[in-house]
């Protein structure tokens, strides 16, 4: 799970509480090595390693929160959602820019369904969606 935190990104594994910073707003200062700058912010690549570990732990659901042009060009998350598609795992939510959607289909190579998230349902999605994977109602 990414959230913001304050103008950096972090990384959480839900499974074990631990976070990690996976990025800052381009101009902070950064005492690490090993970071990538992209569009407005610059990632540490030992945050990637820990979401890749959380990713590839044998779960009932994967989500990611954002597969975009960062996976698209090889780096980000894209070795973990490569493993976790050829596991056979079905049960997994992905964010994806609309203009992205035909290239990212293209590389899963995966039967999915789209769901399109617009004002009229994004408030009711959550529930339909946790509804839709576990076969339970949402209280």
């Amino acid at each position: 799970m990414t959230h913001k935190s304050s103008d950096n990104l972090v990384v959480e594994d839900v499974f074990t509480c631990q976070k990690e910073v996976l990025a800052f707003q381009k101009g902070d200062t950064l005492e690490k090595t090993g970071v990538t700058s992209f569009c407005n912010f610059t990632f540490v690549e030992e945050a990637f390693e820990f979401a890749e570990k959380a990713l590839l732990r044998k779960a009932d659901l994967l989500v990611i929160d954002e597969f975009g042009p960062m996976e698209l060009k090889g780096k980000g998350v894209r070795n973990a959602l490569s493993s976790f598609v050829s596991s056979g795992s079905s049960n997994s939510i992905m964010i994806v820019r609309n203009e992205l959607r035909n290239r990212i289909l293209q590389l899963l190579k995966c039967d999915v369904r789209i769901i399109e998230v617009l004002p009229e349902n994004r408030e009711e999605l959550p529930a339909s969606l946790f509804r839709e994977i576990f076969g339970a109602k949402c209280t």
